[in-house]
């Protein structure tokens, strides 16, 4: 091929006759053999860097599975460098995937990972859960990882967030209470008698207050109507019902006050004046005769009647309305100095500063319940690694300027031989 590129050169671009120097013949003959390495190095694919291997992978889940917490909830991440995760996923036993809470059972956990470009993972990589090994299954290719556990959905006891409060209305008015809790199956709402010795369930209302109506029951929200004075004094109660048997929290009492109705009261009866009577005439005068001696009947021994039994008047610790917290809980405070509503924060989180490849941001959080701020840094951006794509791409384009630069310099050293060649001639 370079004696056949040879003869054609000579003939094209020396003239006959035309004498070319022993160096230039040189020099122009390590330029085309130069071009024929290049082309064939252009026309060939470029063989990609091999992907960085990543044989460990950490991996976090914000919360274990609780009986009627919403599956949503629960986020998944990484700090491995290297991988994303890509899903995050709970199927019950079926294989189903979880519905809007979880129920009292097993789950098992799907999380899958993406490689990044420029990596992947190895065969037999380890897979750490929460600071725990589990099981993870690589894709032929080494782009994703799967890893999965199995968690038992644990029982909680519902947490309350609102008590119902007390309410003051008119006789014949009506009245709302409303609470708030998580881990609630269901919201049970029964009255409670002044003393605590009755308790009448909303379901049956109007057996014990006919008239009286009521719209809710078995929600968090509830509604008294025609509220009848007989009411006043009594408390109004909700049971929260939690996952499993006997999880039953109840809510403080809330005090229905009710003021009376003139126009519904019955009317007292009227005095009445006593009727005249003609006066009777006394008896004559007689003598007194004796009369036989009575002997008096004992008095009856009196019978002690029964004393109702009084329930002591406990007072109830007062329940402060202001939140306390720290930086993992919060709970409302009593005057006996213990903690009521007592759980963690719930946050809602917001970007304060973007992550960078160079430095580190921040999110600040605020508890949707308490309004308790905190603060948490975003790892700092991996940077992307040049695909392999663009790396051939780059390689080719400078091969392409460095062939174009020899074939300018061919093109230099035969128009210069040209030319000396053609001044030689006329010379002889």
């Amino acid at each position: 091929m370079y004696m056949h590129f040879s003869i054609h050169f000579r003939d094209l671009f020396i003239p006959k006759g035309g004498v070319m120097s022993t160096s230039k013949k040189s020099i122009i003959s390590m330029i085309l053999v130069l071009c024929m390495f290049l082309t064939i190095g252009f026309s060939m694919p470029i063989q990609a860097a091999a992907d960085t291997g990543i044989a460990k992978v950490l991996t976090t889940i914000s919360a274990s599975p609780v009986a009627l917490m919403d599956p949503s909830i629960i986020t998944a991440s990484t700090s491995t460098e290297g991988c994303h995760v890509e899903s995050l996923a709970f199927y019950d036993p079926a294989g189903n995937l979880s519905g809007r809470v979880f129920n009292v059972e097993t789950y098992r956990m799907e999380m899958i990972l993406r490689a990044d470009s420029g990596y992947k993972f190895n065969p037999d990589v380890a897979c750490y859960l929460n600071n725990s090994s589990v099981n993870g299954t690589v894709s032929a290719d080494g782009s994703t990882l799967t890893i999965s556990r199995e968690y038992s959905a644990s029982v909680w006891a519902p947490t309350i967030y609102k008590h119902p409060g007390g309410e003051t209305v008119n006789e014949g008015s009506w009245a709302t209470f409303v609470v708030s809790a998580t881990y609630v199956r269901d919201y049970q709402w029964l009255l409670r008698n002044p003393n605590e010795t009755e308790y009448v369930l909303i379901s049956n209302l109007q057996s014990r207050f006919p008239g009286m109506t009521a719209q809710g029951d078995g929600t968090a929200k509830l509604y008294l109507y025609n509220i009848p004075y007989e009411l006043n004094g009594w408390k109004v109660v909700c049971d929260f019902v939690g996952a499993g048997a006997g999880n039953v929290v109840s809510s403080n009492p809330a005090v229905i006050t009710v003021i009376p109705d003139p126009s519904r009261q019955p009317a007292s009866p009227e005095p009445t004046a006593p009727e005249e009577t003609e006066p009777v005439a006394e008896p004559a005068e007689t003598e007194p005769s004796a009369s036989p001696e009575v002997t008096p009947e004992p008095e009856p021994t009196p019978t002690p009647s029964a004393v109702p039994a009084t329930t002591p008047n406990v007072e109830e610790p007062v329940v402060s309305e202001l939140w306390t917290f720290d930086s993992d809980k919060h709970w409302h405070d009593t005057s006996a100095g213990t903690r009521v509503d007592e759980a963690e924060h719930s946050f809602s989180w917001s970007t304060v500063k973007e992550a960078t490849s160079k430095a580190e941001g921040q999110e600040e959080g605020v508890c949707d319940v308490c309004g308790y701020t905190a603060s948490r840094a975003i790892p700092v951006v991996p940077k992307e690694p040049t695909s392999p794509a663009l790396r051939s791409l780059i390689l080719k384009a400078v091969l392409a300027v460095v062939l174009l630069l020899i074939l300018a310099a061919v093109v230099f050293l035969i128009l210069s031989s040209r030319k000396q060649g053609a001044h030689s001639k006329k010379k002889r």
